[in-house]
């Protein structure tokens, strides 16, 4: 009864395992079927932005557009998830990386908003570690989860820090902001697909979850807090070598 138990446990958990993978199939599936008609509707709101017109169609169109451009993100984070999901580490293609360019990079794709917030970055190193092995596109893309969400959070002309250091095997990046700090209760570690409570904030927080998917890939881990005098951090610890 013991083995007959067991196997039924057994089968149980490889349906369930399926039923994941079909799960991340289907949002594959349907975030590519967002994207498709997405590019056409964002292309045309472009063209109109350029025309002449009334003051209340100009507000209608960059209502339009903001809508548009925020269901294309989701749409992105949404395929990310969905490829982990089913491919785990098999996606990554690790490389030799230094960290001061893929920070600058993130930085620079990010200058609009964080010219807009006018936001100011202090950047510390307290490693002699300059370079680290990573799939570049996946780890940006956690970096730039967790930065975007610093901007966002924090009050105008504040200041972001960020502190790179190290431990015994393990690459530790601490990115901490001036805002209103995350949920009481909230952590990184526990936070399923939707939840909403990232920052105190009406948003799904699939930004954060995404990026904290990134870095257990690459067997490192994530987590978070609110700062002691004010606003909330996220550390990074991230292999050496992934």
């Amino acid at each position: 009864k013991v083995a007959e138990r067991t196997k039924d446990l057994e089968n149980a958990n490889k349906k369930l395992i399926e039923l994941d993978k079909a799960k991340s199939r289907f949002i594959n599936i349907i975030s590519h079927e967002i994207r498709t008609p997405l590019n056409g509707i964002i292309g045309s709101l472009s063209l109109l932005k350029d025309s002449p017109l009334s003051e209340e169609a100009t507000s209608l169109i960059e209502i339009l557009d903001l809508s548009a451009k925020r269901l294309d993100d989701f749409s992105k984070k949404a395929l990310d998830i969905s490829l982990i999901n089913v491919y785990h580490k098999d996606i990554l293609n690790p490389e030799e990386v230094t960290i001061k360019d893929q920070i600058d990079e993130i930085l620079y794709r990010l200058h609009s908003k964080i010219n807009e917030k006018q936001v100011n970055f202090k950047i510390e190193f307290n490693t002699d570690i300059k370079r680290i092995v990573v799939d570049v596109k996946y780890f940006n893309k956690s970096l730039y989860h967790i930065i975007d969400n610093a901007i966002k959070f924090s009050p105008k002309k504040g200041i972001i820090s960020i502190l790179i250091s190290d431990n015994t095997n393990h690459l530790v990046i601490t990115i901490k902001d001036e805002g209103v700090g995350f949920d009481e209760g909230f952590t990184i570690i526990n936070n399923s697909t939707f939840n909403n409570k990232n920052h105190i904030d009406d948003s799904p927080g699939l930004g954060l979850y995404l990026a904290n998917q990134i870095i257990n890939i690459h067997g490192g881990l994530m987590e978070n807090g609110n700062n002691d005098d004010k606003g909330a951090f996220v550390k990074i610890h991230i292999p050496f070598k992934s």
